[in-house]
């Protein structure tokens, strides 16, 4: 089971640094949010129209160094991505404003 939360923990990375990269350049490139379970939750995210709040814990113990290492660096990567939101659409039914 652990080996399958790590995947999936792979493939969220993935995810983050696809739209970190996009952002970046410009281009649009697929984001792999179906590559796991753990992801496709996330697609309404991925698509712009949800929210999600990530909690990252780590550990104060020395023999943990390297794994708290790489979450802080995981959630600095997170902190760069800026999901673009759909725009509403604005529709005049010709009424003035208040009614």
């Amino acid at each position: 089971e652990a080996g399958s939360i790590n995947q999936s923990l792979m493939v969220l990375r993935n995810c983050m640094e696809t739209l970190r990269d996009n952002q970046r350049t410009g281009l649009n490139k697929l984001v792999p949010y179906r590559d796991s379970k753990l992801t496709h939750l996330f697609k309404n995210y991925f698509d712009g129209e949800g929210k999600v709040r990530m909690i990252v814990c780590i550990s104060p113990r020395a023999e943990d160094y390297d794994e708290s290492i790489h979450v802080m660096k995981f959630a600095e990567v997170t902190q760069e991505v800026v999901v673009d939101r759909p725009s509403k659409a604005k529709v005049d039914v010709g009424l003035a404003p208040g009614r």
